[in-house]
């Protein structure tokens, strides 16, 4: 065994690349053998995926897998050094000895504490369009993370290329992909499926604390039929490590925080790592208070957040397994505003509470096909009030949700790698109370999908399919005069999607995706009917809805050079039933509310995202993306409800030893095509600015970001906000991020 400890300058982190240790495997005969590596953080010790693994003598590489394993196969005998890289984290190198004995390296990454240009690799294996968009417009993490930081999920990712963001004030928002949100986009935590109630009103907030994320992964194409039938929208993944994937050598610590003048509040949070005997335990706890917000038209009442998150986590290891368990509880008070048309004089308070335990255990070994197998175990209890001002309870919601999975890593076959299988089954009883009619209903998924990659030569592709059974039963319902007879709904769905890439170039590439989407409706789109005060709207479903069905393709390519990286993608969605909830224009005149129905019809979505990075020196990036989603219903030949405009950003950094400093500029074209009774909106500029220094104190390293968003206090709507009528987005904020890692 050795081991060796290097200083990296200007971070000043420790940096180590651990064990090195034969494996039990079989002898390789011939000239010919495998370099295996396996990735880990070196703060918390946890697996990371993603990293690539270059031989530079050679050019082979491959991508390690969620465990952190990279295998670079057909290796000639000798000694090679080994580049490793992973967004978010310091490149490493590591040599290596390939012979006829299979050696496993372990290498600790070192998070960076300021972004640096990424490296990347190209050879014959062509990298997936999933991965390369990860690489370049999917995924959040380090310093990138702490400059877009915002008070909820959807405020961090919303200047990203191809996000929006839907609101009704600062609370509750959640993001919006190519026009697409609600169920259609879905929010996992360490790959689980996050079960609030934020997907079926714009009251609802998102129950996922962004400041304590290790990254925030997007994810589209045929892998997220892993996770859900829809394939256009894609899926959000909050990388935590609630479980612990390995055991860690020594106490990990973290603390951080940040505060902001825009609703003078702030977060402070803390996380432990540690070994105890056989086992690595961990915890964390984060803590919001905000006021109102401010905005250059005056304070929006009625729209502080007050928010409290904390998870513990223990894992136990094997030769060949790991087992482990977490408990997350996030409760949240916060309030959405009032003073329009269909709102609450005053706005509404909303208590919101979610408790998740989950169970997971692993076991890697080779047989029948299938290199591991991860059996994953959840439960979420939610609940949500929402009180008028005089303290009466308008609505009560009440979710009680389960969720097992198996998922099979399988073994190579023929030319398909990195495949999965996954079945998984999910269960929640839904109540509802206050002033909700929806009746109380339960919901069963029962689901199977496979996932394939196959390079091909110069090519690459992946291809998955997935079939799921659903139902809705709702509590036995009378006759109404507005949606009939409310009955159980079952639904059968099948969801497909494959990808091809090909290398036209040492420097280009292009590509196609096609794919099917399904999407069961929610038994609020088949079964409300009553008024929800926070959500200003008088909400009608229909028990007859049909299954939502979707057919769509994507044209995507992208060149790249040591100074120059650009990437493209062309989009167009066909949808044979299209659901949303629909400003009728009717008012229900007992309760002064808008009247919103459920209904389906055929839509077409098509748009693009496209960007570019120049980097001319090692410490200085330009980087530039713009975006575009047309929606129309194609029966009535009118636009389609809730589409983002035009928008984009432009914005340059550059690194000068332990500092960085940058400017960016956030725009949006006018919004002009708008379903009836939807208001239009006007174009804007926003200009941002940030600094950012790194420095070693006494061994922790300490990050400092400092940030000034919307700099010339510029007057602007967001288009998807349910309040733009009476109130801009945010005024003038200036920010401090604080980070401290031992």
């Amino acid at each position: 065994m050795r081991a060796f400890i290097l200083r990296l300058r200007p971070v000043a982190f420790a940096f180590g690349a651990g064990a090195i240790f034969v494996c039990a495997a079989p002898v390789v005969w011939g000239q010919t053998g495998a370099a295996l590596i396996v990735v880990h953080d070196a703060e918390t010790d946890e697996a990371v995926a993603s990293a690539t693994a270059l031989l530079v003598e050679t050019g082979q590489y491959d991508v390690a897998d969620e465990t952190g394993a990279i295998e670079i196969e057909d290796v000639s005998y000798g000694e090679w050094r080994v580049e490793i890289t992973r967004l978010g984290y310091r490149d490493a190198t590591l040599d290596v000895e390939v012979d006829e004995r299979t050696r496993c390296y372990v290498i600790h990454l070192v998070p960076t504490a300021h972004q640096t240009g990424e490296v990347v690799v190209t050879d014959a294996r062509v990298l997936s369009f999933s991965e390369r968009e990860a690489r370049y417009l999917g995924e959040l993490a380090g310093a990138k993370l702490d400059r877009r930081m915002g008070a909820t999920l959807a405020a961090t990712l919303k200047n990203e290329a191809g996000f929006a963001m839907r609101s009704m004030g600062p609370a509750p928002a959640r993001p919006v992909v190519r026009g697409l949100g609600g169920s259609r986009v879905v929010f996992a935590e360490d790959g689980v499926r996050a079960s609030d109630l934020s997907a079926t009103s714009p009251d609802h907030a998102t129950t996922v604390e962004p400041f304590t994320a290790e990254r925030i992964e997007a994810r589209r194409g045929p892998k997220t039929l892993l996770a859900s039938t829809t394939a256009f929208g894609g899926v959000v993944d909050v990388k935590r490590g609630d479980v612990p994937l390995a055991r860690p050598e020594r106490v990990g610590f973290e603390a951080g925080g940040y505060a902001e003048s825009a609703n003078l509040g702030g977060l402070y949070a803390v996380k432990v790592e540690a070994p105890v005997g056989a086992f690595a335990v961990k915890g964390e706890y984060a803590e919001r208070r905000t006021g109102d917000l401010r905005t250059p038209e005056g304070t929006l009442e009625n729209s502080s957040i007050q928010t409290r998150d904390y998870a513990l986590g223990a894992g136990v290891f094997g030769e060949r397994w790991r087992a482990g368990g977490a408990v997350r509880e996030f409760r949240s008070d916060y309030g959405v505003p009032g003073g329009f048309v269909g709102a609450h004089p005053s706005g509404v308070d909303i208590e919101m509470f979610r408790r998740s335990y989950r169970a997971e255990a692993e076991y890697r070994a080779s047989a029948a096909g299938v290199e591991r197998t991860t059996v994953t175990f959840d439960r979420t209890y939610y609940t949500h009030t929402e009180f008028e001002k005089s303290g009466a309870v308008g609505a009560e919601f009440v979710s009680r949700a389960y969720l097992g999975r198996a998922t099979f890593a399988l073994e190579p076959l023929g030319a398909l790698r990195d495949g999965e299988l996954r079945a998984s089954y999910e269960f929640r009883d839904l109540q509802m109370g206050g002033y909700v009619f929806t009746p109380p209903t339960t919901e069963r998924r029962l689901a199977l999908a496979l996932y394939e990659t196959a390079p091909l030569g110069g090519s690459s592709y992946q291809f998955s399919a997935r079939y799921e059974y659903a139902s809705a039963t709702p509590e036995a319902g009378n006759p109404s005069s507005r949606i009939g007879w409310i009955r159980e709904r079952e639904f059968h769905l099948f969801s497909a999607s494959v990808t091809g890439v090909w290398e036209t170039s040492d420097a280009t590439f292009v590509g196609l995706n096609l794919a099917r989407s399904t999407r069961a409706p929610s038994p609020e789109e088949l079964y409300s009917e009553g008024p929800h005060l926070a959500a200003y709207s008088y909400e009608v479903g229909d028990p007859d809805l049909p299954l939502e069905r979707g057919f769509g393709g994507e044209a995507f390519g992208g060149f790249e050079s040591d100074a120059f990286e650009a990437t493209f993608a062309a989009f167009w969605y066909e949808y044979d039933s299209y659901i949303s909830p629909r400003n009728t224009g009717e008012f229900n005149y007992q309760q002064l509310l808008p009247i919103y129905a459920s209904a389906e019809a055929p839509a077409r979505l098509t748009g693009g995202v496209a960007s570019g990075t120049w980097r001319p020196t090692a410490n200085f990036e330009a980087a530039t993306h713009v975006d575009y989603t047309r929606g129309e219903l194609l029966d009535e030949n009118e636009p389609a409800p809730a589409i983002p405009p035009l928008k984009g950003r432009v914005e340059a950094s550059l690194d000068i030893g332990e500092a960085a400093f940058g400017a960016s500029a956030d725009w949006a074209a006018a919004q002009r095509r708008v379903d009836r009774f939807e208001e239009p909106t006007a174009g804007y500029v926003v200009v941002n600015c940030h600094a950012r220094y790194v420095r070693d104190v006494a061994g922790v390293a300490v990050a400092v970001t400092l940030s000034a968003d919307n700099l010339l206090d510029q007057s602007h709507r967001n288009h998807l906000s349910r309040v733009k009528s009476v109130s801009p987005e945010p005024g003038r904020n200036f920010r401090i991020v604080l980070r401290a890692f031992y």
